[in-house]
This record gives structure tokens, C-alpha cells and sequence, in this order.
């Protein structure tokens, strides 16, 4: 996914309405999807959320999500989920935060 596709401004879609279609279709036919489904998949909300047993706080926009639990959402393989996330870090479309949760 191109990097300039997102200056070109916003629709505001419903978080459910994007989650019921995601769940009628099945896989992510592509990445662009893929993105769609990370939209609708992290926190809209900072929330605690607990990793090993211990609170993590989870700040908004961010995912404490495993790759095995993206390659659920997207119904793709693990390594297709590992090879689209590395691409999406390499672009600079999302960012991976440090801290005490190994989620990957």
C-alpha cells in the first residue's frame, strides 16, 4: 500500500459495520483489506489489557494482538500476516511500540 493514499483525507465508516462485512467475507482478498481489518481491530480507546497475567496499558490506536491471532482476522497464514506487517513497518503505515508484552 502506497504511503499517499493517505493524505487524500477521510470517510468516517462505522467500527461495526466494517467488523460484520470483515466477518460475512471470510480472508482478506489484499493488504488494503488487511489494513482495514488492523483499523477495526485495535483499540479506539486506551484500556488495560492483560499480557502473562500482568496489566499492560494499551494506548489508542495500539494491539497487544499475536501475528497467529492478525492471521485469524485476515484468515491468511501466519507468515503472509508476518510478511504483510513487516511491509507495513517498512512504510511506515504503522509502527511497532516497545514495552513488556511480547505479543509477536
Amino acid at each position: 500500500m502506497k504511503n499517499n493514499l493517505l493524505r487524500m483525507g477521510y470517510v468516517m465508516v462505522s467500527r461495526a459495520l466494517l467488523q460484520e462485512i470483515c466477518e460475512k467475507k471470510g480472508a482478506a482478498c489484499c493488504e488494503e483489506e488487511a489494513f482495514l481489518r488492523v483499523l477495526t481491530n485495535v483499540n479506539f480507546k486506551p484500556a488495560v489489557v492483560f499480557c502473562n497475567g500482568a496489566g499492560v496499558q494499551c494506548a489508542r490506536g495500539e494491539s497487544v494482538i499475536t501475528f497467529m491471532g492478525w492471521a485469524d482476522i485476515f484468515g491468511w497464514t501466519r507468515a503472509r500476516t508476518r510478511r504483510f506487517f513487516d511491509r507495513c513497518f517498512a512504510a511506515g503505515l504503522i509502527e511497532r511500540v516497545p514495552g513488556c508484552c511480547p505479543s509477536h
